[in-house]
């Protein structure tokens, strides 16, 4: 698994405000590569 890189200001408020609408985060937004 590759995470993101959480010093990505623009990349963590979006997740940020994925979640706080209830939203589930999409993976793909985190920069997650599932092998």
């Amino acid at each position: 698994m590759k995470y993101p890189d959480w010093n990505d200001i623009e990349l963590c408020n979006k997740l940020i405000d994925d979640i706080m609408n209830g939203r589930r985060p999409n993976m793909r937004t985190l920069g997650m590569t599932i092998e």
